[in-house]
């Protein structure tokens, strides 16, 4: 399976976790997974012990989803990745998460966040590097 990268994003890609084949990836090319993950580590994403705590909820087609996934991978976060059913009754992650059936969502440790606009200010005053 290629790794697959969206042609509208000109981010670098981050690893993140996903319950779409990005497993499979890492599988049959367990040695550029690794060198992506080493590289996350080099630019100090997470600070050392700490897990991934960034869960996103999102549709691929949604825009407002796409604004979030560019502004995790603008701030080189690493991120668990889990994509919803388009029928929105059939989001019960998101709901269960969010009691709402709308996305994107983002989940960080004990805060959930389900406005597009939320999310990235949110986003930038917590993961952002001072600018000098």
């Amino acid at each position: 399976m290629a790794w697959k990268t969206p042609l509208w994003s000109p981010v670098p890609k981050v690893p993140r976790l996903s319950h779409e084949g990005d497993q499979l990836h890492a599988l049959s090319h367990p040695q550029e997974f690794l060198s992506s993950l080493q590289q996350v580590g080099r630019e100090g994403c997470m600070p050392c012990g700490q897990t991934m705590s960034l869960t996103l909820y999102h549709v691929r087609w949604c825009p407002e989803c796409a604004v979030v996934r560019d502004k995790l991978a603008q701030l080189g976060l690493a991120y668990e990745e889990i994509v919803v059913p388009d029928f929105r009754p059939m989001r019960k992650q998101v709901f269960e998460v969010s009691a709402q059936y709308y996305v994107p969502v983002l989940k960080d440790g004990d805060t959930i966040l389900s406005e597009t606009h939320e999310i990235l200010t949110y986003l930038e005053r917590h993961y952002a590097k001072p600018t000098e």
